[in-house]
């Protein structure tokens, strides 16, 4: 269980990390041409696909160009696991485009603390109800199995019964491949 629990929270936690990187890398062309429509788009899918309370991106001087998500409540004492990216300018080269430094800002990507526990529950419910499904079936077996051997051996007992009336005319009708007839 706690193996479970651990293993949600790392996926959280990994799924925060490639937002941000991904980030990283899809921004800087949008940020050297200043386009904050293209980095606010960005933002509001990576948001989305990845499920995040918030994204923003801040110029290198700390001035915000974009956000989207629960900003408001993500203040840097808030309830949220954050992840920050620079926003380098080695893709923008490549477009022609020559920023007057390298780093050109900064990604940051957060999901709340109510999120990752959320998603620990979640996964700890999954992982009973499969429990359970594994139980229940394992049960079903078990009780057929069971019962026909139990039968099975009733029948031998009822034979041995007869046998021991002097009933020498008594047969087992057992089948060959079971648990008592092999």
């Amino acid at each position: 269980t706690m193996q479970t629990l651990s293993t949600a929270e790392d996926a959280l936690h990994a799924r925060v990390s490639n937002a941000a990187s991904h980030l990283a890398i899809a921004l800087p062309i949008a940020l050297a041409s200043g386009d904050t429509a293209h980095a606010l788009a960005l933002l509001q899918a990576e948001t989305e696909n990845s499920h995040l309370s918030f994204a923003r991106v801040t110029s290198a001087h700390g001035r915000l160009i974009a956000s989207t998500g629960d900003t408001l409540h993500a203040s840097p004492q808030g309830n949220h696991f954050r992840q920050v990216a620079d926003i380098r300018s080695q893709a923008v080269h490549a477009a022609g485009i020559s920023p007057a430094s390298d780093l050109l800002g900064h990604a940051e990507i957060g999901v709340s603390f109510d999120q990752i526990n959320a998603f620990k529950r979640d996964t700890l419910i999954h992982a009973m109800l499969v429990m359970l499904v594994a139980l229940g079936v394992t049960s079903a077996l078990a009780w057929r199995l069971s019962n026909r051997l139990a039968s099975q051996l009733r029948h031998v007992g009822s034979v041995v019964g007869r046998l021991a009336r002097n009933d020498l005319d008594v047969r087992t009708h057992l089948p060959p491949d079971g648990a008592v007839g092999s």
